[in-house]
Formats: C-alpha cells, structure tokens, sequence
C-alpha cells in the first residue's frame, strides 16, 4: 500500500492515511472494469492518483459554489496549490481500492472537499471519452462519404456497361462502408459509457 501526498509526489510508506485525530473523511474509489485483474485494477488507479491532482480537476473542484464559499477554501491565497498539496491519495493494494481525503479543514469541509474533487474528475473522464468519440465518429463519417461517392461512381460505370458480373471493387468498397459503420456504432455506445473509475464510497462527516 502507498500514499501520495501530490505538493511532493512522495510514495510514504504509512499503515493508513488517516490523521493525528483518527480517519479522516474518505472516498473510495474501485476500478469498475469487470475483466481487469489485480494487476491491471493497481495500474489503472496509479494513474488515477496522478489525474486526481491535475490543474483541470482541481480547478473544476474548487469552482464549485459548495467548495468555492467553504472557510478553509476562502482564506487560501492559492486554493489549487494548497488543494493539491493537502490532498491525501493512498492506494490499498490488499483491496485494490483507491482512498481520497484531506489533510485540512474541519471533517464536513474535509467531506465536501473529497467528493468535488472526486466528482470533478468523472466528470472529466466522461467529457473527455465522449468528445474522443465523438471526434472519430465525425471523421469516419466524412470518410464514408467519400466511400459511397466512389461506390456510386464505380456502380454508375458498371451500369453503363452492362455488367451483372460481381465487381470486386464494388465489394471492397462495400465492406469498408460495412466495417466503418459498425465502428460508429461501437462509439456511439462508448461515448455514453459510464466511466471506468467507480466511485464506491463518499467521503461522509
């Protein structure tokens, strides 16, 4: 097991991320990929860890109106530097959970806090995953435009000569716009996918 305290990126090797005054308030997070193993499960919440404490989830955190007007947020003269240097991130091995906290404020700001930054970064993995998707599905559109254009062409010249022997152009051109639709499709069900990290348990008072 491991705690990241993000200000120094320092790998610490503590029994639990918990204060002088006993645990804290805490999210925890599982991976919610039904066929990844352990292995897999630990390698995709380090890297969790490392987005937990980037400037666009952070920043989109505290923005929020619940964050933005709490005391201990308010008297910070940089809220995203303090925000990153008391977020608390300890990955237990044993359960291959993921655990969240901070090292600041009292347990309800401590709570409030968590659950934005955690919620903050679903967020951001859906919008990022939906506007990926929606990217190649725009492009792979205008790619089969262009597809069925040579298709019609090659289709139209066959009618001019009066062929009823299959056309191996035709075919493959076929088969492209085929695989290309099925592609869109398999995107369009990934873009409404609900994201891989799950979050299991809100951090409570």
């Amino acid at each position: 097991m491991s705690v990241v305290f993000l200000a120094c990126t320092l790998l610490l090797p503590q029994p639990s991320p918990d204060g002088p005054q006993g645990p804290r308030p805490t999210a925890v997070l599982r991976d919610g990929d039904p066929n990844a193993d352990r292995h897999e499960q630990l390698r995709f919440l380090r890297g969790e860890m490392w987005i937990l404490g980037t400037k666009p989830v952070l920043a989109a955190a505290l923005r929020r109106p619940d964050v933005a007007k709490l005391a201990v947020v308010r008297k910070q003269s940089d809220p995203e530097a303090w925000l990153k240097a008391r977020l608390v991130l300890w990955l237990d091995e044993k359960t291959g959970s993921l655990r969240v906290s901070l090292a600041d404020g009292t347990r309800r700001e401590q709570a409030i806090v968590v659950n934005a930054v955690v919620e903050a970064r679903l967020h951001h993995e859906a919008t990022e995953r939906r506007e990926s998707k929606e990217k190649l599905i725009e492009s792979t559109r205008s790619q089969n435009e262009a597809i069925r254009s040579l298709l019609a062409a090659r289709e139209e010249v066959l009618r001019s000569m009066k062929s009823s022997t299959p056309d191996r152009q035709v075919q493959l051109l076929q088969e492209d716009l085929a695989r290309s639709q099925e592609r869109i499709a398999r995107w369009e069900r990934e873009a409404t996918m609900p994201p891989r990290l799950h979050f299991l348990v809100k951090a409570k008072e």
